[in-house]
Formats: C-alpha cells, sequence, structure tokens
C-alpha cells in the first residue's frame, strides 16, 4: 500500500475487527514502522531495510565473506530491524 497514512488505518480496522489476527505490515521508514506497531500491525518492516541487507550481503560476499555466514549475519539484522511490540 502506498498511502502510510491509508496503512495505518487499515491496520486498526483490522486490529479492532479481528483481534487475534497477524498483521504484517510494510513500512516506509522507522518512524512509519512504529505507527504501524501502535496501529495493531504485528510486525512492521521498513521497505528499504531489506533493500539495504542485500546490498550489504553482496558487497560481503564480494570481500569473500562466505555464503552462510553473510546468511546468518543478515538474518541476525533482519530480527533487529523488525519492529514488533514491545520492542
Amino acid at each position: 500500500m502506498d498511502n502510510p497514512n491509508a496503512a495505518e488505518a487499515i491496520a486498526r480496522a483490522i486490529r479492532q475487527a479481528w483481534p487475534m489476527i497477524p498483521i504484517y505490515a510494510r513500512a516506509r521508514d522507522r518512524a512509519h514502522a512504529h505507527r504501524l506497531i501502535e496501529a495493531g500491525a504485528t510486525v512492521a518492516v521498513p521497505e528499504a531495510f531489506e533493500a539495504s541487507l542485500q546490498l550489504a550481503g553482496r558487497v560481503l560476499e564480494g570481500f569473500g565473506v562466505g555464503e552462510e555466514v553473510v546468511r546468518r549475519r543478515l538474518d541476525h539484522q533482519r530480527g533487529l530491524e523488525s519492529l514488533e511490540p514491545g520492542r
């Protein structure tokens, strides 16, 4: 969804109608991710974050870091960045 305000409104509406359903959301940036969590999203991931991770992974591989090491590191970073309630 391209409209941040609409995404937040939809998250609120879904949370109100179906309190137990998980809501996974793409956010514009970290501030928007926080607003989505406040609106009821289960997880919100800033959109530029994944592209940045993939680029970083390519750079690490280009410097000779092993594929498995890169994968573990990127997975770790994904866990740190994905916003969830209480984080």
